[in-house]
């Protein structure tokens, strides 16, 4: 399985002109043809990547916040298509069907479910992450494939105990983390989003349950520039001290 980082950055990036060096919203596609998000820049990742959005046949929202979330971004990578299947919350659903484009597939998801890509079973794990509708559920995405599973767990912070049990009986082989504040401690955001001490903290006990193991691989992603060093070269050497792998905009990993 192949997964390909698009764009990595946090919602306070300036997307205005998106000039290079300028991080991407995050979005992530799964070989090729499975999309994660597709928010404000989520056409122009693509086309940075030099990614055919023809090829993308299916797409999985996070939650809806814009930079994550951007119908008319969607609705492009649908019309190159020629048929795009969604899978999002109800409340963004709706709004997606209101835009009455046929080449909309859009099927309502929720914490639990279950789907399949291929030979992989995806499910729909809680985030701890809320949006301006606290009905609204965000997800986390869980995948097990014939030979291994990953947890995709941005946007969203610490890991509620649903998760925890979700995910327990067979040794994760990577988590992508939401890493928005680095080691930037301390800050508001704690309650949505990671900082790197939360990460370690919540590494050693998925290690004591045998969630995790010394060849589990751990990806920091949804970086925010205001959080982070502005070098590149001292993010990457922050990342590396915590045992991690920092994202980048077109990076690819084969799992």
């Amino acid at each position: 399985m192949k997964i390909h980082f698009l764009g990595t950055g946090a919602a306070d990036w300036d997307w205005n002109s998106f000039p290079a060096g300028t991080r991407g919203s995050t979005s992530t596609l799964i070989d090729e043809t499975l999309l994660i998000d597709a928010g404000t820049t989520g056409w122009d990742n693509l086309i940075r990547s030099h990614v055919d959005p023809g090829k993308i046949s299916e797409l999985i929202i996070t939650h809806s916040h814009s930079d994550h979330f951007n119908i008319r971004n969607i609705e492009k990578i649908a019309e190159a298509a020629g048929k795009l299947k969604v899978r999002t919350s109800p409340q963004a659903a709706k709004r997606l069907r209101q835009t009455g484009n046929s080449h909309l597939v859009v099927e309502e998801i929720h914490w639990g479910d279950t789907f399949s890509f291929g030979r992989t079973k995806i499910t729909v794990l809680p985030a701890n992450h809320v949006l301006t509708d606290m009905k609204e559920e965000s997800f986390h995405f869980l995948f097990d494939t014939p030979s291994c599973r990953w947890l995709y767990a941005l946007d969203g912070g610490w890991m509620i105990s649903a998760v925890r049990q979700m995910i327990e009986g067979k040794t994760l082989s990577l988590i992508v983390w939401d890493a928005t504040s680095g080691e930037h401690y301390h800050d508001w955001r704690f309650a949505d989003h990671n900082d790197l001490g939360m990460i370690d903290s919540m590494r050693i006990a998925l290690t004591e349950l045998k969630c995790i193991d010394n060849s589990t691989r751990h990806v920091f992603d949804h970086i925010a520039l205001s959080l982070w060093p502005v070098s590149e070269s001292e993010r990457k050497q922050i990342a590396e001290t915590h045992s991690g792998i920092l994202a980048y905009d077109g990076m690819s990993l084969e799992i």
